[in-house]
C-alpha cells in the first residue's frame, strides 16, 4: 500500500468522498487488490476486510444513519466474546456477506453511543437477542442489571417488530426476574406450587463486606435458597466465595439453603416439596426461638 494510504486506512476503513486528494491513489490501490469495496464509496484494508472493527468502520462511514444492534452491540458492549457479523438496522443498505441489515427503524430513546457508533441501548439489545437466546438472553440482560422496567418500556416501544408476541410472553414469565435458566424454573415451580412470599435475587447488606444477592429469598423468615450450577460453582474460587459468604449470612441471622440446579431444572415437583419442608423447620426454628 502506499504511504500516503497508510494513515487514512489506520482506521480501517476510507470514504473516498472524504479524501478527494487520494482518488487517483485508491483507485490504483483498487485496481491492483490491496483495497476493496464493502459499501460504493467506502474502502478498507483488503488484509483487514474480515476483522470485526473494520467492518463497523466501513458501515458507519456508508451510512452514518445506521444503529446497529443485536449481537454487534453486545460484542461492543463486553457481553460477548465472539464477534458476530455486523448487525445494523435502520439503514438503506442491503444485507452482504459479513453484514446483516435491515431498513427496521429504532426509537432515539432506545439507542446510545457506544466505541463512536450508534447502537441499540442495552434493554433493547436484550430484546433483540431473544431471536437467537430465548429467555437465556432474558435472564443474562437481567443479570447485568438491565432492569425488567426498561425491558418493558423497550417492547412497548418496539411492538411491530417480529416476534414481539414471543418477547412479550416471556417478559411476563419474567416478572420475578430470574438470572438463568434454573432460577426461571425454580420461580415458574413455585409460582405453579402456591409458595408465596419469596423475592428473587434479594440483596442482603453485610456491612463493610460486599452485598450478597440470594437467588431466592423469604425475606420474614431469614431463609435464603441457593440454585447451584456445577459450572459456575464447581470452581474452587466459586465454592470458597460462597461458603464465606454463607458464615457471613449466617452471622447476620440468615440461613441458607442450597440447590443443585440440574435437581430444579429436571424434579421441579421434588424442588419445591423440599422447599415447603425447609419452610416448616424455619418456622418450628423461629417459633422455639420467640418462646420464653
Amino acid at each position: 500500500m502506499h504511504p500516503r494510504l497508510a494513515v487514512p486506512f489506520a482506521s480501517g476503513a476510507v470514504r473516498r468522498s472524504a479524501h478527494p486528494e487520494l482518488a487517483s491513489l485508491l483507485s490504483r490501490a483498487r485496481a491492483s487488490g490491496e483495497i476493496v469495496a464493502p459499501f460504493r464509496g467506502v474502502y478498507v484494508d483488503a488484509a483487514r476486510e474480515r476483522e470485526f472493527s473494520v467492518r463497523v468502520a466501513a458501515l458507519a462511514l456508508a451510512d452514518p444513519h445506521a444503529v446497529f444492534c443485536g449481537a454487534t452491540t453486545a460484542f461492543l458492549m463486553g457481553w460477548r466474546d465472539e464477534p458476530p457479523d455486523v448487525e445494523a438496522g435502520g439503514t438503506h443498505l442491503r444485507s452482504r456477506p459479513g453484514y446483516a441489515l435491515d431498513r427496521r427503524a429504532t426509537p432515539r430513546s432506545l439507542t446510545r453511543q457506544c466505541q463512536g457508533v450508534r447502537c441499540s441501548g442495552k434493554a433493547l439489545t436484550v430484546l433483540e437477542l431473544v431471536a437467537s437466546g430465548g429467555a437465556a438472553a432474558i435472564d443474562d440482560g437481567l443479570r447485568r442489571r438491565v432492569s425488567l422496567a426498561s425491558l418493558e418500556d423497550a417492547y412497548a416501544l418496539t411492538r411491530n417488530r417480529p416476534g414481539h408476541q414471543r418477547v412479550g410472553r416471556l417478559l411476563s414469565d419474567s416478572r420475578s426476574e430470574p438470572w438463568s435458566a434454573a432460577e426461571r424454573a425454580a420461580h415458574q415451580a413455585l409460582r405453579q406450587g402456591g409458595v408465596r412470599g419469596w423475592r428473587a435475587n434479594y440483596c442482603v447488606s453485610l456491612g463493610r463486606e460486599e452485598d450478597a444477592f440470594l437467588d431466592i429469598a423469604f425475606i420474614a423468615r431469614r431463609l435464603g435458597l441457593e440454585i447451584d450450577g456445577w459450572r459456575h460453582h464447581g470452581e474452587r474460587s466459586a465454592f470458597l466465595r460462597d461458603r464465606r459468604r454463607d458464615v457471613l449470612l449466617a452471622a447476620a441471622g440468615w440461613s441458607v439453603v442450597r440447590f443443585a440446579a440440574e435437581a430444579v431444572l429436571n424434579r421441579p415437583e421434588e424442588f419445591v416439596a423440599a422447599v415447603r419442608q425447609v419452610l416448616a423447620a424455619r418456622d418450628a426454628t423461629l417459633c422455639a426461638m420467640d418462646r420464653p
